[in-house]
C-alpha cells in the first residue's frame, strides 16, 4: 500500500472517523453540556452575591435596631468597639444612682477625679435621646484605676518610676447617646479596624499607668441634682432650661450658660 493512501475508517471507531462521535470538540453535544454547567454555576454565585449585599446592610441595622450580635466573641466588639449600654434609664439618666456601675465598669480599683454633666434637665436627670441644638446630653469621669501590681518595665523613681510602690492607671468615661453610628480608624493592637461602628452609650479610655496621681481623688457623687435646680428655680432660672454641673475636689459648680445663674455646692450638697 502506497504511503500516501488514506487510512481505513470504521464505523466502530469514531476515533478514525474525524465525523462522527460526540466527542466532536467543545462545539459539540458536551462542549454545550459544559457551558449549560458553567452558566448554572455562574448564575448561582451571582444570586449569592446579590443575597449577601442585600442581607449585610440589614444585618447591621438588626445590629444597630436590637443589638443582635453585640454578645457574639469578636462580632460584638467589631460592631461596638468595646462601648456597652449603659445603666439605669435613658430619658432619666441619674448621675447619682447610676454611679456605682459607672464605677465598675472604669475599673476594679477605679476612684473618682471629676466629673462633668451637661444638659440636666430641672428634675435633675439628663435624657440621653435628645438632641440640643447639634448636641446630645453627656457625662464625662475621670477616675485613677489602682493597679494590683508594678506595670512590666516599670521606671525607676527619678524616671517617672511610683515613691510608694502603687501604680494607676488614668480612666474617662463618657456616656452619651446611645446607638450612634460612629467612624472609626484603628490600626495595630489586637485587630486593625476602619470603618463605621455602632456606639452602645458608655465607653472608656485608659491611658498609660503613673506612678502618682495628679489630681485628688474624691468622694463619689451622692447629692441629687434636682435640689441644684429647686435653687436656681429659686433664683429665677427657668425650668425648662438645662443646666452643666461639674464636680472636683472643689465640689460642684451648676451653671446656665446663656444666664447669670452660677452656685457653688459643697460635696455634700450644701450651697456655698
Amino acid at each position: 500500500m502506497s504511503s500516501n493512501s488514506p487510512l481505513p475508517t470504521s464505523p466502530n471507531n469514531p476515533s478514525s472517523n474525524p465525523s462522527s462521535g460526540p466527542s466532536s470538540g467543545p462545539t459539540g453535544p458536551i462542549g454545550q453540556l459544559n457551558a449549560e454547567k458553567m452558566g448554572r454555576v455562574a448564575a448561582r454565585g451571582a444570586c449569592c452575591i446579590v443575597i449577601l449585599a442585600l442581607a449585610a446592610p440589614l444585618f447591621f441595622v438588626g445590629a444597630f435596631t436590637f443589638g443582635w450580635g453585640t454578645n457574639l466573641p469578636g462580632v460584638g466588639d467589631l460592631l461596638t468597639q468595646g462601648t456597652v449600654k449603659p445603666p439605669g434609664d435613658f430619658e432619666k439618666f441619674n448621675v447619682a444612682t447610676t454611679y456605682a456601675e459607672v464605677q465598675k465598669f472604669a475599673g476594679e480599683n477605679a476612684e473618682l477625679t471629676s466629673l462633668s454633666a451637661q444638659y440636666v434637665q430641672s428634675d435633675g436627670t439628663l435624657n440621653l435621646t435628645t438632641k440640643y441644638g447639634a448636641s446630645y446630653a453627656s457625662i464625662t469621669y475621670d477616675f485613677f484605676n489602682k493597679l494590683n501590681q508594678p506595670p512590666e518595665n516599670a521606671p525607676p523613681i527619678g524616671a517617672g518610676g511610683s515613691k510608694d510602690g502603687n501604680w494607676y492607671e488614668p480612666v474617662r468615661v463618657t456616656i452619651q447617646t446611645p446607638g450612634q453610628t460612629r467612624y472609626m480608624s484603628r490600626i495595630g493592637g489586637a485587630y486593625n479596624f476602619k470603618g463605621n461602628y455602632i456606639h452602645q452609650g458608655m465607653e472608656k479610655s485608659v491611658s498609660n499607668p503613673i506612678g502618682e496621681p495628679y489630681s485628688e481623688i474624691i468622694p463619689a457623687p451622692t447629692c441629687d441634682f434636682k435640689k441644684f435646680w429647686d435653687r436656681a428655680i429659686e433664683l429665677g432660672a427657668p425650668a425648662s432650661a438645662v443646666a452643666s454641673i461639674d464636680y472636683d475636689s472643689n465640689g460642684y459648680e451648676f451653671q446656665i450658660s446663656g444666664t447669670d445663674i452660677y452656685i457653688d455646692f459643697t460635696a455634700d450638697c450644701q450651697e456655698k
